[in-house]
């Protein structure tokens, strides 16, 4: 479970920014928005508020940069660069840093582990690595681009047979996960692979449609959830296409319909070497009815023709948002509330925040606009977060629990559209 996220010189991000999911000392709503993980007291979500262009979605595309960094920097093709923050001179030779804390199941119990590196230009300016167990303890940590510098802990001399792998562009912890098998590498490397970072905005309809396919649970979860949500939708019906001429497929698809939102075909492997294309058409099911209003049979309509934008991108983010709670993975999603409606976003929130439809502690933390969040009574002081941007294009995090004299009684809402809380737009007109 995620802990804490720190990125520095990145983007809108000119100093050092922490995001927490530890929980502070409120009272309300312990037992259903919090668990305890060890010695560890998380959050299961939190909500980023601030005005458009302020930076929210630059922190979760911190994480994400991480983890891309992370995965591919041993690739050969992977070219080793960072969006650095570009309205301040000098910002340029300063190195990009970041670093993230999360908890995980290693050597028999909950751990803390703390890993981060930074980059400066297209070298590893530095890197560490962290566990906790009763107290925190260094595994490696590099103090430059160089091999030379890397220093490891002699409880984990098993590391040290890499060390002559390591490039100055690459991450060390990279090297490990790439030639070796070290348990406690491939656990960071498992914690990164499983989290889910999505623009709710741009995410495709396939990457849900073939995971329910595949995923029989998952698909029926998703199916229940569109339901309970009043969707008018009784059943998902997906169908699978295979396609070795790719040029052909699209051909046929631009004939059949008008949205092109044909996504992201997936590729794979045949068995002889040749590679094949997938496609998936998502169906919903609707009650048909005679004159007198009896039922009378199920019809089909295809999910890109018929159903709003609203419905489908509801269905888009159901699938990421229900193999996180299934499995207690950590769900980052950016631009959650546009074209949903404020009660199904209610929705998603009540599925994570609780007990019986969270047993596995998933967390989920997203980029919001929308103040009703802000007055229920469903969610803690601390879960609430605000970027806002200065005159010279710099981003700063805060939480509400920063400000004193918050009561549990404040119309929140209303405090924040009036800028008690700062991260809205200063109008001039």
């Amino acid at each position: 479970m995620l802990v804490s996220f720190a990125i520095e010189n990145f983007r809108s991000f000119l100093d050092e920014t922490v995001f927490s999911m530890e929980c502070e000392s409120v009272s309300e709503l312990q037992e259903l928005n919090t668990f305890v993980s060890g010695k560890w007291c998380l959050l299961k979500s939190s909500f980023i508020y601030g005005k458009n262009a302020g930076g929210k979605s630059n922190l979760l595309k911190g994480i994400a940069k991480m983890r891309d960094i992370l995965l591919h920097s041993f690739d050969d093709s992977y070219r080793l660069q960072t969006d650095r923050f570009a309205f301040k001179e000098g910002a340029e030779k300063r190195p990009t840093k970041f670093e993230i804390e999360f908890l995980t199941e290693y050597s028999g119990g909950p751990r803390k582990f703390r890993y981060g590196f930074e980059i400066q230009g297209d070298r590893i300016y530095s890197e560490w690595l962290f566990i906790t167990h009763e107290r925190e303890t260094r595994i490696f940590s590099r103090e430059s681009a160089s091999k030379k510098d890397i220093v490891i802990t002699k409880k984990y001399g098993e590391l040290k047979k890499f060390v002559e792998f390591t490039n100055p562009n690459v991450l060390f912890l990279s090297v490990i996960n790439k030639i070796g098998s070290v348990d406690l590498v491939k656990t960071v490397f498992d914690y990164f692979l499983s989290m889910i970072i999505i623009d709710a905005s741009r995410f495709p309809t396939s990457l849900t449609a073939a995971r329910l396919y595949e995923d029989k649970t998952l698909y029926e979860k998703t199916v229940n959830f569109m339901r309970e949500a009043d969707q008018g939708i009784s059943g998902l019906e997906i169908r699978r296409e295979e396609f070795e001429d790719v040029e052909a497929y699209f051909k046929d698809i631009t004939g059949r319909r008008n949205d092109l939102e044909i996504d992201i075909t997936q590729v794979h492997d045949g068995r002889d070497g040749s590679k094949k294309f997938l496609s998936y058409d998502v169906f919903t099911s609707h009650e048909m009815y005679n004159a007198d209003r009896s039922r009378k049979a199920k019809i089909l309509c295809d999910l890109r023709e018929f159903e709003s934008e609203g419905t489908k991108k509801f269905f888009k983010i159901l699938g990421p948002v229900v193999d996180a709670l299934t499995h207690g993975k950590v769900i980052l999603i950016d631009e959650i509330d546009s074209k949903l409606h404020p009660l199904l976003v209610e929705a998603l929130i009540d599925k994570f925040n609780s007990i019986s439809e969270n047993p596995k502690n998933a967390q989920m933390i997203c980029n919001t606009h929308n103040p009703l969040i802000l007055e229920s009574k469903k969610v803690r002081r601390d879960q609430f977060w605000f970027v806002d941007k200065n005159e010279f294009g710099e981003s700063s995090l805060y939480r509400l629990t920063d400000f004193t004299n918050v009561r549990k009684d404040l119309n929140l809402k209303k405090a924040y559209l009036l800028g008690q809380f700062d991260g809205i737009p200063k109008m001039r007109f």
